[in-house]
């Protein structure tokens, strides 16, 4: 079986800081509700145009595996991470969101998203993968709403 195409997606991500799992277990069967109080204040610490810019990578995220199905295997990375700062270095990626297909070619900020599309589609006819029908559209999907 061929094995699918990698697209690695290098952009800053909202992160929150959880507690044990046992902790966060029996703080939620008490209905404290107090995990949900702490990740929700520190996800409005962020700014908005973060926030906005998450919930937007948030919804291609969705869309690109409803477009390209089993075919493509994404694999996000935040740059803030040990592993998403190494990959940083070796793909030479100081702006994002970036975007590496199968270590090789990379593509940076939303304006080369068209050409992403036409390297994902050259990779996929190469492995004989089944490409996908259509254009590919941002899907509206409901997405997480961050409390303000």
């Amino acid at each position: 079986m061929t094995r699918p195409v990698l697209l690695e997606v290098l952009s800053p991500l909202l992160t929150t800081m959880y507690h044990c799992p046992h902790c966060e277990y029996i703080a939620n069967q008490a209905d404290l509700r107090l995990s949900e109080r702490v990740h929700t204040e520190e996800i409005n610490e962020y700014p908005e145009d973060w926030k906005a810019e998450y919930l937007h990578l948030s919804e291609w995220l969705r869309a690109m595996v409803a477009h390209y199905g089993p075919s493509v295997r994404i694999r996000v990375l935040d740059p803030q991470s040990l592993q998403g700062f190494w990959k940083s270095i070796k793909y030479r990626v100081w702006r994002y969101p970036a975007f590496v297909v199968e270590g090789r070619e990379r593509f940076v900020g939303w304006e080369a998203e068209p050409r992403l599309h036409e390297a994902l589609r050259r990779h996929l006819e190469a492995r004989d993968l089944p490409l996908p029908q259509g254009e590919f559209r941002l899907l509206r999907i409901p997405t997480l709403q961050l409390k303000t």
